[in-house]
């Protein structure tokens, strides 16, 4: 489940780049210095005389510690320990905690090997402020299987002085604009969802659920605090790290533009307006602090837009416990934020990162590793109904479910691990189609360093986070407002950030293609 996709969407909390991060990981040992073969053979022979290492490992969790964690970490051991001479202590930390608790453990130097990172979780502020480790030796020597599984999109994690610091986690990396809603409503309307080919075709729709159920908003915002387009918009422009100056038209153009001057926005709010003024949006969506769930559980929405290009309807079905049915409109697309929504860093301060990136390898090429992570012990916590369906044990309660992590977008290579019951089973087969077919941007693997415009950003956040929601969700009048926006961006420094962008992705462009 992409639940780590919800931050992103017109970001604009401001990873405020400051330098490159630390020089290339240089070898400490005789042992790292060989490669090949010869290296695979002398750390063979090594590893017997060595005392076993322990990895701690930091990642995102969004429940209670399950209680049989202590249970699947002791199997995962017991495989480590033969195969790469190590164990893991694992560590989630709550969501609503993980940012602050990876601050302090960075700040403080504390106990830390792996971690989880990514766009929406500093990746670039830890990488640039030499929290991180630069990993293209470490890759080099112990990652040919993260090498062989990414591909180019390891280059999606490329910072300014040319070093990777992340390792993205490999799932379904195209976003769509995609809206997703309740089966019964669109039934009650007599529309299928094959019938719905462009936005004025889900006008329809909504005007029969308005119809037939008047105190219900047809839209609902994704997630509490924005826009009604949320991930949507972004499918239709590459927003260069932070949406302030951006590659628009599926970034297949090399020409920077202020987001908010394009045609595309433009007619974007206007639409919203229409649909706000005719009661198809939530009216209090602009200072609304429930989520899509939330409100459609209560009756009180019937869909929400999205950015998931595949399965959304069986991801929207899951999470909401109801029968789903979703509309994609126009291409899928995939730019760096996509990529990097969630990846895998080694702490600046990690004593064993060799050891680390063999057990972050493993994630990415080890089927077995991976799934007993994901969903624990075969026949224990599972059962395999095919071969990469699962379902729970005879008399086993889901909802008290002893290992119950539900993180399978987390860990490594998603694309090895089993399918739940009730989910397309062809849902990681159709991602990686996805993803080969999808638009890239042709900015692809290019990170501005925005130090030149860290005040002119600040400011330009400032404006943009008064009018954004507002404009987002049809609440003003954009014939007032739009020309407001706009005019108060470019006092704030818009046009300066613009061109320093351009400046920096012409000499990319002629540097890397």
């Amino acid at each position: 489940m992409k639940r780590i996709g919800r931050w992103m969407g017109v970001v604009l909390a401001g990873a405020l780049f400051l330098s490159a991060c630390a020089g290339k990981q240089q070898p400490s040992s005789q042992a790292e210095e060989k490669t090949g073969e010869n290296r695979e053979s002398l750390q063979t022979e090594t590893e017997l005389q060595e005392p076993e290492i322990k990895l701690t490992v930091a990642f995102l969790s969004w429940t209670a510690d399950p209680p049989d964690l202590g249970m699947v970490e002791d199997a995962l051991n017991e495989i480590l320990k033969e195969r790469i001479h190590a164990t893991v202590d694992l560590m989630p930390i709550n969501g609503g905690d993980y940012q602050q608790r990876m601050n302090l453990m960075l700040q403080n130097g504390d106990e830390l090997d792996l971690l989880v990172t990514g766009t929406g979780l500093n990746y670039y502020m830890q990488a640039m402020t030499g929290q991180l480790k630069p990993l293209d030796d470490l890759i080099d020597g112990y990652g040919s299987g993260i090498k062989d599984a990414l591909g180019e999109y390891l280059n999606a994690a490329m910072i300014p002085g040319g070093s990777v610091c992340a390792v993205p986690v490999l799932q379904s990396y195209a976003s769509a604009t995609t809206f997703v809603m309740r089966q019964d409503l669109l039934d009650e309307t007599g529309i299928s969802a094959d019938e719905i080919q462009t936005l004025d075709d889900l006008e329809k729709v909504f005007a029969g659920v308005k119809e037939k159920h008047p105190d219900m908003a047809p839209v609902v915002p994704e997630s509490p605090g924005g826009g009604i387009f949320g991930l949507g918009l972004d499918v239709l422009y590459d927003p260069l790290g932070n949406s302030l100056g951006v590659l628009p038209g599926y970034g297949q153009t090399a020409t920077v533009a202020d987001l908010f001057e394009t045609p595309e926005y433009e007619a974007w709010v206007y639409r919203l307006r229409d649909w706000y003024l005719n009661g198809y949006i939530l009216a209090d969506a602009a200072t609304n602090n429930e989520t899509a769930a939330d409100l459609l559980a209560a009756g009180r929405g019937f869909g929400h837009f999205t950015g998931v290009a595949v399965g959304a309807a069986d991801t929207a079905a899951a999470t909401y416990g109801m029968p789903m049915a979703a509309v994609t409109f126009g291409e899928p697309f995939v730019s760096a934020g996509n990529v990097t929504t969630i990846a895998w860093g080694i702490a600046a301060q990690s004593k064993h990162p060799e050891k680390a990136m063999e057990f972050l390898n493993l994630l990415y090429t080890d089927a077995g590793i991976v799934n007993l992570i994901d969903y624990g012990i075969e026949g224990v916590h599972y059962v395999k109904l095919s071969d990469n369906v699962i379902g729970y044990p005879e008399g086993m309660d889901p909802a008290a479910h002893p290992y119950n992590f539900n993180l399978s977008w987390e860990f490594g290579n998603v694309f090895l691990s089993y399918v739940p019951a009730g989910t397309d089973p062809e849902i990681w087969n159709k991602s990686k189609e996805m993803n080969e077919k999808a638009l890239k941007s042709l900015a692809m693997g290019f990170v501005p360093d925005v130090t030149p415009i860290s005040n002119e950003i600040a400011s330009v956040t400032n404006v943009a986070g008064q009018y954004m929601t507002i404009l987002g969700t049809g609440a003003v009048d954009p014939d007032e407002y739009l020309p407001q926006f706009i005019q108060k961006l470019k006092d704030a420094g818009m046009d300066v950030i613009v061109a320093e962008k351009q400046a920096q992705l012409d000499r990319w462009l002629k540097e890397n293609q």
